[in-house]
């Protein structure tokens, strides 16, 4: 594909595997010379640009460019070095949207990732963080520890003001109501959380053996 010695695509193999800082300045240093390759040499450098972001935990630049990398090598049928290359794209846009919030567009992607490969335990993984994070995210997880939490926070002001009087009886009933609520919330935190890992697992579970079934 790249015919010339010094050409772009060999120095870019000149970079540590792991210097994913230094491939993505290399990169943006050269966007000019990139984008004026035909289309197959510059997708090549997008998708390797792609995976330098990803590692550096820049999200929100690969949702803006990794799409048209997603339908090209689909539609081409193109591999850069791996023949799940295509997965490998799903795979960081899944990844990308959770850590961004968008955990329907997330979810959506994961599935299509399992079902695409029902052995892959990395692509059952994400999916399963990301059925546990919705249900975590669920108004009925979230309010009564909240609520627990200002109850105590209510009790903790009239703690204070109890010291200043010197009341001890009432201070010992205050220092419960403190206490207690958190006690609460933090045991009704980590019960849901449990909770919330088996279901999305079963979840996880469920969708693989449909789509076993149906290959």
């Amino acid at each position: 594909m790249f015919s010339t010695k010094n050409s772009l695509i060999e120095i870019f193999r000149t970079i540590e595997p792991d210097d994913h800082l230094e491939k993505v300045t290399f990169l943006e240093q050269n966007s000019k010379h990139i984008a004026a390759m035909e289309v197959s040499e510059k997708t090549f450098f997008q998708f390797h640009y792609c995976l330098a972001l990803f590692e550096l935990g820049r999200y929100p630049e690969i949702m803006e460019l990794i799409d048209p990398i997603i339908e090209y090598t689909f539609l081409n049928n193109i591999s850069y070095g791996s023949d799940k290359d295509f997965h490998q794209l799903l795979r960081i846009k899944s990844i990308s949207q959770f850590n961004l919030g968008r955990l329907q567009e997330a979810k959506s992607i994961a599935e299509q990732l399992v079902g695409m490969d029902t052995m892959e335990i990395e692509y059952q993984s994400l999916l399963e963080k990301i059925y546990r994070t919705q249900s975590m995210h669920m108004t009925k997880y979230r309010t009564i520890p909240l609520g627990l939490i200002l109850f105590a926070a209510a009790a903790s002001a009239g703690l204070a003001w109890l010291n200043r009087t010197g009341n001890s009886a009432s201070m010992v009933v205050f220092g419960l109501l403190v206490i207690l609520p958190c006690l609460v919330a933090l045991f009704f935190i980590i019960v849901n959380s449990i909770l919330a890992h088996i279901k999305s697992s079963r979840r996880v579970e469920a969708l693989v053996r449909s789509k076993q079934g149906t290959n």
